[in-house]
């Protein structure tokens, strides 16, 4: 059986400041992010003013494999008491269903959840926008995307907003490169246009900057 996890001890906590603090001069990558994300776990539990130290099955359940986890969310998040536990299982159950591209029933597991889970808010919109997106409905994730950036233009799930629009519009992946040079999506679409036409020494400065030990980034360094 899974013992439930003591969840955000101080050390952690000081480390999310710390990561705040430096978040527009280092490179990030994937992990970083995830790492970033799950720590605003630490903001939730102080807004909603329960115990830090209590313990946490769906935080315990995230580092299991998805499909071992899927029954264990489904039961918390369909409970009929309001609880962190509870929005923690649907925000996890709707990562979850998005990543094998269900996104009517990940759609349903974020239905008002930022009212219950308001620190989690920019990371919400995100999600729903893809679910959106997965349900054919793209005017609705444009919308949501649109959202997040005017209301949380600071944030890190902006700079991914900002990549998921460039698909559609490719000026937000010219604000993406301005706004956020350190984001993984935006290094990709740096990339791209560095492979498209090498002779952008801005873009190359951003590189050298941002993705100076990223392997993908060497073919266009200059000699």
């Amino acid at each position: 059986m899974l013992k439930p996890l003591k969840n955000k001890r101080p050390l952690l906590i000081l480390s999310s400041l710390a990561l705040l603090g430096s978040i527009s001069t280092v490179a990030l990558t994937p992990k970083v992010l995830e790492w970033f994300e799950t720590r605003q776990q630490a903001k939730i539990e102080t807004a909603l003013e329960e115990d830090i130290n209590q313990p946490s099955l769906v935080l315990t359940l995230a580092e299991v494999p998805e499909k071992q986890r899927r029954e264990q969310l489904e039961a918390i998040a369909a409970s009929k008491n309001l609880s962190l536990e509870r929005s923690r299982a649907r925000y996890l159950l709707a990562s979850d269903l998005l990543k094998e591209y269900e996104g009517g029933p990940a759609l349903r597991q974020l239905e008002r959840l930022e009212k219950e889970y308001p620190p989690m808010k920019p990371y919400i919109l995100l999600k729903r926008g893809r679910g959106y997106e997965l349900s054919n409905e793209t005017d609705l994730a444009q919308a949501t995307w649109k959202e997040l950036i005017e209301t949380y233009p600071d944030s890190l799930a902006s700079a991914k907003a900002l990549y998921k629009l460039g698909n559609y519009d490719p000026s937000y992946w010219d604000q993406g490169i301005e706004r956020f040079p350190q984001h993984p999506n935006i290094q990709a679409v740096i990339r791209q246009r560095l492979k498209e036409n090498p002779k952008q020494p801005q873009l190359l400065l951003l590189l050298a900057k941002y993705a100076a030990n990223d392997p993908k980034a060497t073919p266009y360094a200059i000699a």
